[in-house]
């Protein structure tokens, strides 16, 4: 997978604690990362949807990146997102985390109208800039729906090592899952899906729900 582990088990969703005056809370950043590298989580999604990303500045974001990325994290993989609606924006974030130590970028575009072509250049620019794995993204409640034929045709770019494939439609997700090879891997995100996503042949899936339930 482009240098990166394969994904095994439950990867915990990163909420972004904030304090009252709306700045980032990062020791409660560190104390979270820190539980879940103890509790041998195989990776952490940080800066997704369900971290609220789209609703948070550049200077938030570094903030989440710099306390989530003090913590020691083992064998505990991070994948960060970079998603903004202006990819300048992308480009800025990704330069600014490019010192950091961590495995992987993620990306899901927030506006449901654009045309899948412009997603693809949209990919194709993103893991231009980025000097390490990158996963695509895409969920069903926020982004245009990406078919199997779009996700074979984003796995072949450089850098592509898998997708996170939020969807409650199984046979969509069983489509793209029959993507998987050796450099390639799919993973979902929907908690009621997860026994049937595992028989798709997903070996991981992503959940806001371990934040509470992790053990």
């Amino acid at each position: 997978l482009c240098g990166m582990q394969v994904l095994e088990g439950i990867l915990p969703v990163l909420i972004t604690p904030l304090k009252d005056d709306g700045s980032v809370d990062t020791e409660t950043v560190k104390a979270l990362v820190q539980g879940f590298v103890n509790k041998g989580a195989p990776g952490i999604w940080v800066l997704g949807t369900g971290g609220e990303d789209m609703c948070l500045s550049m200077r938030q974001r570094l903030d989440v990146v710099e306390a989530a990325l003090s913590v020691e994290t083992k064998n505990t993989q991070l994948m960060l997102g970079c998603s903004f609606f202006a990819p300048e924006d992308s480009y800025e974030f990704i330069r600014e985390t490019k010192k950091y130590d961590f495995a992987a970028y993620h990306a899901m575009p927030y506006h449901p109208k654009v045309s899948l072509d412009q997603l693809y250049s949209w990919y194709e620019r993103l893991v231009k800039k980025a000097d390490r794995p990158f996963w695509a993204y895409t969920s069903g409640n926020w982004a245009q729906r990406m078919d199997s034929k779009f996700i074979a045709r984003v796995k072949g770019l450089p850098n592509i090592c898998g997708v996170k494939y939020s969807t409650s439609n199984i046979v969509d997700l069983q489509e793209v899952a029959g993507l998987q090879d050796d450099g390639f891997q799919v993973i979902s995100a929907v908690i009621k899906t997860f026994n049937a996503a595992l028989y798709t042949g997903c070996k991981a899936s992503t959940s806001i729900e371990a934040m509470l339930f992790w053990d």
